[in-house]
């Protein structure tokens, strides 16, 4: 009888040990999972902290444009940020003649800041992406950009002026190049005015052939 309460006992122990180590076991595994979850999402990512929408998953850079894209039209500066690596080397972009219009503005950085700061982003993003930037940006037909490696937008004669965007992709640098030509047009005797055209060239090298980063912007013209 002693001996058949003892068996009772040990098979009791080993029970509960079975089920104190499962528990363990599960607990641990929610831990691991719950981490996972928590993660903070690296840039590219299509699920970052602040943005004004969750995007689709990046399989390819053309993936990446078409969020850019959206990021640019809905003026998404979390999302647009991390298109960014902060702060830009203001000598090796010139990022600030994209930003300021006049000669009194530009005079204030030319000879002032080295650096391009996120806070310098954040307070100029709706300047360094204009309504004339992000209309001829959207009329970008992404399916030929991708298959063809270039896509031009319609020209647009609006408040902003007379112009238009190429988009081109260099398969062997892995750059791509958002060119928004301005235009003069005619002049009131129908002849052509070029005085004053100019180029904004916005360049981004494509990371593991999938995330668009911005490497500079120039001016040409």
């Amino acid at each position: 009888m002693k001996t058949h309460n003892l068996l009772n006992a040990s098979a009791i122990v080993i029970v509960l040990a079975v089920t104190c180590a499962c528990n363990s076991t599960d607990t641990h595994t929610k831990s691991v999972t719950s981490r996972n979850l928590d993660k903070t999402p690296g840039a590219g990512s299509d699920k970052l902290a602040g943005t004004l929408k969750q995007y689709p998953e990046v399989h390819t850079w053309i993936d990446d444009f078409r969020n850019f894209r959206n990021a640019a039209n809905d003026k998404d500066t979390p999302k647009l940020k991390n298109y960014f690596n902060f702060p830009l080397n203001a000598d090796s972009t010139q990022i600030w003649y994209a930003i300021f219009d006049t000669e009194a503005e530009l005079e204030k950085v030319r000879n002032g800041p080295e650096l391009f700061s996120e806070k310098d982003f954040e307070r100029y993003s709706s300047k360094l992406f204009r309504p004339a930037f992000v209309r001829s940006l959207l009329k970008i037909k992404s399916a030929k950009l991708f298959d063809k490696g270039e896509s031009e937008s319609p020209k647009f004669n609006d408040k902003d002026g007379y112009y238009y965007m190429i988009v081109t992709f260099n398969k062997e640098s892995q750059t791509l190049s958002l060119n928004i030509a301005y235009l003069n047009g005619n002049d009131e005797n129908g002849d052509y005015v070029s005085e004053g055209e100019h180029n904004i060239i916005y360049d981004f090298d494509i990371i593991d052939h999938k995330y668009l980063r911005f490497k500079r912007i120039m001016i040409a013209g």
